[in-house]
């Protein structure tokens, strides 16, 4: 388990050695998309680090992984952070 900063990491450094792990699991902050909030702020850099999470998929490779967050992340700024795992999911040889 690795439990810190994703964005701070080095991750082909940390993940090379990591290449039998049959399944990733991450939340990113879901802050930004929480109804909970007071306010969504779309440009908040906690709603893209999805993006390392993704990183750490394309270096090991898994056979499956989760990806938990606020049911909002799909509808946010009409559907854009949606678009974006979609394609992130696609360019890295998974369907969902």
């Amino acid at each position: 388990m690795i439990n810190e900063d994703i964005s701070k990491l080095d991750i082909d450094d940390v993940f090379n050695e990591y290449k039998n792990i049959d399944v990733i699991v991450g939340g990113p902050p879901c802050q930004g998309f929480s109804q909970k909030g007071k306010r969504k702020i779309m440009d908040d850099p906690r709603n893209y680090l999805f993006k390392y999470f993704f990183e750490v998929v394309s270096v090991v490779r898994p056979k499956y992984f989760v990806l938990e967050n606020v049911p909002n992340i799909l509808t946010a700024n009409n559907g854009h952070f949606k678009d974006e795992i979609y394609s992130l999911c696609s360019s890295n040889g998974y369907t969902l």
